[in-house]
């Protein structure tokens, strides 16, 4: 969602696109193309939305105006996407260096490298964007500082960096005020900063500008996105060098088509993405049911094992209770019965009858055969001999 805003701004200072000094040399196929390029006049192009290509550039310098103070229109490509950007004026004496390429998966941007050199030693840079916060381990200061040193490795040497402040510069330019609208629409705050510096190139003294924009995320504190490009020049052209760079950027036109397809490319990105964590989400789901069953399995399978090994080492103790209770009534002469009225086991019977019968009230009558002695009274109460010898279990309760 927040890479979206980044489309009016990518373009604040220098264009996107394939590198070329001569804008002849643009792609063929470009949809912006009119072959007018050579005589310096310029028509307007595939779209007109009031923009007049054949507009100057009034800066105070007399270099850097071209042929009679007119600008040459420069194309700006998207190598990603194989499409126009948008179209530029630049002086016609300044040349542009550019190589961008949105991510035809994503609409991120995959890599950005764009430079407008003036024939005075004069550098407008963009370098493109960057995250911060603790999910990177970089804060604000060290992302745009960072950022700003790689831009100026190599072309300024002894660098002396200000303070960053608020930008008048950046909140004058037309693309800076339709992204902070797009930002206000999606919740987001915007800020466009810059940093003066100091330094030198090729021996003489030269001073720039470092310009931040930066898209604090509200969900997450110290967190977010920054843009940061630069501005550099002779010490005494630098005033006029931040005039020519507003003039240049209020001279984009972007190209609808190219925005519509980012937008579009964004939207089957998040669905898919949208998609991908679903399905991840039933995955992941599917590996925790699995998970908990397998657990649930080797809990029953303990269980199981668990309890054979009670019932092994119980039926042990059984046998070991039924040996000695036998050993004992063999020693005293007597047998022990169980009482199924009184729901209980009677010991100590003496051992002098075949079979034993109880009554309510606990009396025990032996007989030598197996006939009750009064049905109306008693019931028979069975030998626990015969009962574990039967296969039956002898407790303390007799089954």
């Amino acid at each position: 969602m927040y890479r979206a805003l980044l489309v009016p701004l990518l373009l604040l200072l220098a264009a996107c696109g394939t590198d070329s000094s001569d804008p002849s040399a643009m792609n063929a196929n470009d949809p912006y193309a009119d072959g007018s390029y050579a005589d310096g006049s310029y028509t307007d192009g595939p779209y007109d939305d009031g923009f007049d290509e054949r507009a100057q550039i009034d800066a105070p310098m007399a270099s850097g105006q071209g042929q009679n103070g007119q600008g040459q229109r420069v194309v700006l490509m998207d190598r990603g996407l194989q499409m126009a950007r948008g179209a530029q004026v630049i002086p016609s004496d300044w040349r542009l260096t550019q190589d961008i390429a949105t991510d035809p998966n994503t609409g991120q941007i995959a890599r950005y490298m764009v430079d407008l050199r003036g024939p005075q030693g004069q550098l407008m840079r963009g370098l493109g964007t960057a995250n911060y916060g603790q999910i990177v381990g970089t804060s604000f200061q060290q992302a745009w500082q960072q950022a700003a040193m790689r831009g100026l490795q190599g072309e300024v040497g002894d660098v002396s960096m200000g303070n960053l402040q608020r930008s008048a510069v950046l909140e004058n330019m037309q693309a800076f005020q339709k992204a902070v609208q797009m930002a206000r629409q999606q919740g987001m705050q915007m800020e466009g900063l810059e940093a003066p510096f100091r330094g030198s190139a090729g021996g003489r003294p030269v001073q720039g500008i470092v310009y931040v924009t930066r898209w604090p995320y509200p969900q997450f504190p110290d967190t977010g996105l920054i843009q940061v490009s630069l501005i550099l020049s002779p010490a005494e052209l630098l005033p006029a060098t931040i005039r020519l760079s507003e003039q240049m950027s209020n001279s984009y036109r972007p190209n609808p088509e190219f925005e519509q397809r980012v937008q579009q490319i964004g939207q089957a990105s998040m669905q898919r993405q949208s998609a991908e964590s679903r399905q991840q989400m039933a995955h992941n789901q599917s590996l925790h049911q699995q998970r908990m069953a397998n657990i649930q399995s080797q809990f029953e399978t303990s269980q199981a094992i668990a309890d054979q090994r009670q019932q092994t080492w119980q039926e042990g103790q059984d046998a070991i209770s039924e040996r000695n209770r036998r050993v004992g009534n063999a020693i005293l002469g007597t047998v022990d019965i169980y009482d199924a009225q009184a729901g209980q086991t009677v010991h100590g019977i003496d051992n002098t009858s075949n079979t034993y019968w109880t009554d309510q009230n606990g009396n025990v009558v032996g007989t030598e055969g197996y006939e009750n002695p009064d049905p109306w009274y008693y019931e028979q109460a069975p030998n626990l001999d015969d009962v574990y010898d039967q296969g039956g279990v002898v407790g303390d309760d007799g089954w």
